[in-house]
């Protein structure tokens, strides 16, 4: 069972997908799977999701080194 309350957890988690996106949407975009605009509005969308977790993740466990 996965500790869903772990922040550090819940970050890597993000950190990780916005990677495999960052990786799958050009390809997809290329075969014609996906718009481009499309896919950067999804990757801008996820990187700020990213961003923003940190930093809440930061105001709430400080000594947490997340960023």
């Amino acid at each position: 069972m996965v500790d869903v309350s772990n922040i550090e957890g819940k970050l890597r988690c993000l950190r990780r997908e916005l990677k495999m996106r960052e990786k799958a949407y050009p390809r997809w975009v290329a075969e014609g799977r996906m718009q481009a605009a499309q896919a950067g509005y999804e990757l801008d969308t996820m990187r700020q999701v990213v961003e923003d977790y940190a930093k809440l993740a930061e105001e709430k466990e400080p000594k947490l080194k997340l960023c």
